[in-house]
């Protein structure tokens, strides 16, 4: 199979050899190089922005970071390996980032998270921290709240 291949781009082996050379650097430049010097870092920013932004208060290991409970298209645009299991993160670094959402229900079913940020997707947070609100009481819509008091 492998000596067919060699014939898929050209009849001589060494002009095929050459192409497929020039194909495996342009897709690894399109795949990797690329994406990490433009979009990749704005994808790290937004989801930096995500977990430590607006959040009530920066002194309390609960109310410091956040988790959001996103969408899959967003778990994996923005957030893939569970990171947006923040709080979870920030409590047991070391834990697998499989385990990441198992340990958020733990947590929560335990009333552990109580007082927590837990927002329901990044949009809602990007609104809250680009309008400057969403820190305290003001602009709390979009978020979960405490989960020991429910609040919307």
């Amino acid at each position: 199979m492998h000596e067919g291949a060699h014939y898929l781009l050209a009849r001589d082996r060494r002009w095929n050899d050459r192409i497929s050379d020039w194909l495996c650097a342009a897709a690894y430049l399109l795949v990797w190089v690329i994406p990490s010097l433009t979009g990749l870092s704005l994808i790290f920013r937004l989801r930096n922005i995500a977990e430590h932004a607006v959040v009530r208060d920066p002194t309390s290991a609960l109310a410091n970071t956040r988790t959001t409970l996103a969408s899959p298209l967003a778990r994996f645009l923005v957030a893939p390996h569970n990171a947006n299991y923040h709080i979870e993160h920030h409590l047991y670094p070391f834990l697998p980032h499989g385990r990441l959402p198992e340990v958020h229900r733990l947590l929560t079913t335990r009333g552990a998270l109580a007082g927590a940020e837990v927002a329901r997707g990044y949009l809602g947070v990007w609104r809250a921290a680009a309008s400057g609100t969403g820190g305290g009481r003001a602009g709390r819509r979009e978020f979960i709240g405490q989960v020991d008091r429910g609040e919307p």
